[in-house]
């Protein structure tokens, strides 16, 4: 198992200002942060290269990576939505609109599914 505590460093080299959310895949292959930056990178923990970038609108509020991390659910300030993207194609996939305020935590099931 990697050291994750040893990503400090990692996080600082990315430049992305204040962090907000970071989320693991299910085998700790990569991970999502995001933050005040408005920018979602994904990075490889083994290499700590950032392999893939998002840039949405707005600070980060909760980010989570499904189970093998080919896709993520973003929550942005103000939006009062989440959005699901894939994030090889970086396409997104559906839009949950509806709240009536700021989304401060996104997640996935464990299982995948949901």
């Amino acid at each position: 198992m990697p050291n994750l505590f040893a990503q400090d460093d990692l996080i600082r080299t990315i430049g992305m200002g204040t962090v907000y959310s970071i989320s693991y895949n299910k085998d700790l292959t990569k991970f999502a942060s995001g933050g005040g930056s408005g920018y979602v990178y994904i990075t490889d923990i083994k290499t700590g290269k950032v392999t893939d970038t998002l840039k949405r609108k707005g600070t980060i509020n909760s980010l989570s990576l499904n189970f093998d991390g080919s896709k993520i659910a973003i929550a942005t300030q103000w939006s009062n939505k989440i959005e699901v993207w894939d994030i090889k194609t970086k396409s997104l996939i559906y839009t949950f609109d509806g709240h009536t305020d700021n989304v401060y935590i996104v997640k996935f099931s464990p299982d995948g599914l949901s």
